[in-house]
Order: C-alpha cells, then structure tokens, then sequence
C-alpha cells in the first residue's frame, strides 16, 4: 500500500467518524422523548455548525497553501453559510437556519470545481466529497422533517420554552 491509498483511507475513515454523530443525533429525535428530542436536536445545530466551522478553516487554510482564490472564496462562502444559519437558527426558529445550510449544501453540489482546482486534490475527491455532502444533506432533511412534525409538534414547544 503507498502513501497516497494511506492517506486516502485514513481521511475518509475520520470524515466517516466526524459524521456519525450527525447520523446519530438525526436519527435519535425520532426515539426519545420530545423533551429529550429537542435538546438532541439543539446539539444537532451545534455540531452541524462546528463541521461548517472546521470546513472553512480547513479550506481557507488550504486557499492559502496553495494561493487559490476559488478555495478561499468557497471558504468564505462556507463561512458566510454558517454565520447565516447561526444566526437564523438562535435568533428566529430552528427549521429556518437549517433549510438556509441545506440550499447551501445544494448550490456546493451543483457548483463545478474549475480544472486549477482539482490538480491540487486527488481524482477520489471530489466524488468523496459529494458523498459527504449528501449525507449532511440527508441528515439535515430528516431534522426538518422532526421540528416540522405536525403530531408531535417540537417546534411549537421550542418557541414556547425559548430555550436552545
């Protein structure tokens, strides 16, 4: 095994690890109680945010290895998306900051890296990174669908508590 197919498998086993508690804290709201759920969901936020925190860390930091003005704008893209959903998120309703990161999500995967770009990451990396992106995606759809359930009715209990 060379040094390539080494690191290849060591970053996609910790990108795999770093979203099981995503996939984790999704699928959990829906077998506890709603006052438990909510707090699971509120961590949720707060870890979905801390992966945008350390994404655009990561990328601007490497926009700066590798004086790439693409990256570091799609960092600040990165960043902007979060601070947006932070926001939205603390300050108006859960459901809305969520769906603000979620179209974010969307516009990355329907966004064409340029050529530059790519010679700068191996061939596996993009298709590795669409995989991810899907999985956020998936797993901030299912945490909608959970503060948007007409039986149970979280969101109304949120607001009415006020409590993140």
């Amino acid at each position: 095994m060379d040094s390539n197919n080494l690191s290849e498998t060591y970053l996609k086993r910790g990108l795999y690890l770093a979203l099981t508690p995503l996939i984790l804290l999704s699928a959990s709201v829906w077998f506890t109680s709603d006052s438990v759920a909510i707090i699971l969901a509120s961590t949720f936020h707060i870890y979905l945010y801390a992966i945008f925190c350390y994404l655009f860390g990561y990328l601007y930091s490497q926009s700066i290895h590798f004086d790439a003005s693409i990256l570091r704008n799609l960092s600040i893209y990165i960043f902007f998306l979060t601070c947006l959903g932070i926001l939205l998120t603390y300050f108006y309703n859960p459901p809305l900051g969520l769906t603000t990161s979620l179209i974010g999500l969307w516009v990355i995967i329907f966004l064409k890296i340029p050529e530059k770009i790519k010679r700068f990451f191996p061939i596996w990396f993009e298709e590795f990174t669409y995989k991810i992106n899907v999985i956020a995606c998936i797993c901030i759809i299912i945490m909608l669908t959970f503060w948007l359930n007409p039986y149970s009715e979280p969101l109304t209990n949120y607001l009415k508590d006020g409590t993140l």
